[in-house]
């Protein structure tokens, strides 16, 4: 005999929450999951009087289980941390806001590398060397690292730059890959001209119809074994140039 599931028990509700929660986090699942048609058949034929939590609760769920996580973290990282190393980046979102990550590198007392992210937050603009000082501080503080980090990695922004400068006892390392983007950069000046007609030749296959036909010519030469896309490596797609990683521009 099957046993018969029954959710109005709190204490199975309140499981079931959790194992819901723990779905959106660690497969990176959107909150409108819930509103899937076929995940809330599939929920149903698992316990019909089972309901999902609604968006507000979920959202508290979520915050609970952030809180829970960091705590554990703040402790674990405070007993195995003597000295750390971080690394930090400033960029712009799609919808044109700027954020900062803060990545920390430490050593534990079993001698083995690990890496934790500590923040990924908001900044205001504008985004001086002082304001993102600032924010930096107040993530250590919160981490209760303060007095532990003695290397900071940034790119070579003046702004970057300068929020090193302005934290006490933190020693900057310029970013190796943003410093040979750089030198790269002004070594590509002369081929220019080439990497211009490059992008327009890109640009011409990332209309549909021209990508039909290249894919077409690829088959003609036997390049290409399988019609499914998905499937096959073979398939040879434009590359595109992007400012920003040198090598890019050299695939192109």
């Amino acid at each position: 005999m099957f046993r018969k599931i029954i959710s109005d028990n709190p204490q199975r509700k309140a499981r079931l929450d959790q194992k819901f929660i723990g779905i959106l986090v660690k497969d990176y699942q959107p909150l409108s999951i819930r509103e899937d048609e076929e995940f809330l058949e599939f929920i149903y034929e698992l316990d019909p009087l089972y309901q999902l939590p609604s968006e507000k609760r979920i959202l508290e769920l979520l915050t609970n289980r952030y809180n829970n996580v960091k705590d554990i973290l703040v402790n674990k990282i405070g007993s195995d941390i003597i000295n750390c190393s971080l690394t930090t980046n400033l960029w712009t979102a799609r919808s044109r806001m700027g954020y900062i990550g803060i990545t920390c590198a430490y050593i534990d007392k079993q001698f083995k590398l690990n890496e934790a992210i500590l923040a990924i937050k908001y900044v205001p603009y504008p985004h001086t060397g002082e304001a993102i000082a600032e924010k930096i501080m107040s993530i250590l503080s919160e981490w209760k690292l303060t007095d532990k980090v003695f290397t900071i990695t940034t790119d070579n922004g003046s702004n970057m730059v300068k929020s090193a400068r302005l934290i006490p006892g933190l020693i900057r390392i310029p970013c190796t890959i943003h410093t040979l983007q750089l030198v790269i950069g002004k070594g590509l000046l002369p081929a220019e001209v080439l990497i211009a007609r490059a992008k327009q030749l890109m640009l011409f296959f990332t209309s549909p119809k021209q990508t039909e036909k290249l894919l077409e010519i690829q088959k003609n030469m036997n390049q290409v074994i399988s019609e499914n896309l998905q499937e096959n490596d073979r398939y040879l797609r434009v590359i595109a140039d992007v400012k920003t990683c040198w090598n890019s521009s050299y695939l192109v």
